[in-house]
């Protein structure tokens, strides 16, 4: 059973995220219904056991975007269902600093809301997945790794 509940976190805020929906499950025997990572922490967290970072465990769907896995900053390994990530996970077109890179999956999940379709593909083979969007369109029944590109200015679509 799930809940109708969905969360949305960023960064080091991912990993209370994770806290919480597994004081949810055992609290209730329910998971959250959607959790959306957005460019999790890397650092420490990365060596991290499931029961102490986010992990697919810990929703009905989990999806995970990763924006900025330049020096371990961010989780770059698959965490969730479906991991995405834009133009390779590294820097993002159009930023010259860290911090724009991570705080660009905010946007780029904002922006799905409405603006862009962010269609993806399986990586590393590049297979079309028609139903396969990043962001808030992202459906819960992906599965996987997958990959897109984005542009350097706002909207990135």
């Amino acid at each position: 059973m799930k809940t109708s509940v969905n969360t949305l976190f960023v960064c080091v805020i991912v990993a209370v995220r994770g806290f919480t929906g597994k004081l949810i499950i055992t609290l209730t025997g329910s998971k959250v219904g959607r959790v959306t990572g957005l460019d999790p922490a890397g650092y420490n967290f990365a060596i991290a056991d499931e029961a102490d970072r986010l992990a697919k465990e810990d929703g009905a769907f989990v999806d995970v975007m990763h924006t900025n896995t330049v020096f371990t900053l961010s989780f770059g390994t698959p965490i969730g269902h479906a991991d995405f990530y834009p133009n390779g996970g590294r820097s993002q077109p159009g930023c010259f600093w860290l911090s724009c890179s991570h705080m660009r999956a905010t946007t780029l999940f904002k922006n799905s809301i409405k603006t862009c379709q962010y269609r993806s593909h399986r990586c590393p083979d590049g297979n079309v997945i028609p139903e396969a969007k990043m962001g808030y369109h992202a459906p819960s029944t992906l599965s996987g790794k997958y990959c897109l590109d984005t542009h350097a200015f706002s909207p990135y679509c």
